[in-house]
């Protein structure tokens, strides 16, 4: 499976979880932030309410890495995303970050929000070979 395949397998992989959670799925095309400061996460999962050209957080963001890719965790941490899930396909390792009361983020081994953790969404990824 090419990168540019990867929103869309985590959203399917996310949206049961997510709806069991009460949470929307969505692969990318949500612009994080405002109009004067912004990120489009890969996916990312939001209250059902939240909707429009622009959204101040989220439950949680998925970031894919590339080549020459340069993940926001601070970006994200400012605007208290719950949580952050990272993906390198590359590496075939999945990282999964939950946001502390003192704004930063620690790793994690099972999501807060949803039913699943890095091992176990590890091993449902569809992974380059």
């Amino acid at each position: 499976m090419s990168i540019s395949g990867w929103p869309q397998q985590l959203a399917v992989l996310l949206d049961p979880l997510a709806r069991a959670a009460g949470l929307e799925a969505v692969a990318g095309g949500v612009n994080l932030g405002d109009e004067d400061s912004y990120r489009i996460p890969d996916a990312s999962l939001h209250q059902r309410s939240s909707g429009g050209t622009y959204v101040s957080s989220a439950a949680l963001v998925v970031e894919i890495r590339s080549p020459g890719d340069d993940t926001e965790i601070p970006f994200y941490a400012e605007r208290g995303v719950e949580e952050v899930l990272i993906v390198d396909p590359r590496k075939r390792q999945v990282e999964w970050l939950g946001l502390r009361p003192d704004g930063g983020y620690e790793r994690i081994a099972g999501s807060r929000l949803i039913e699943a953790g890095p091992d176990t969404m590890a091993h449902k990824l569809d992974w380059p070979g």
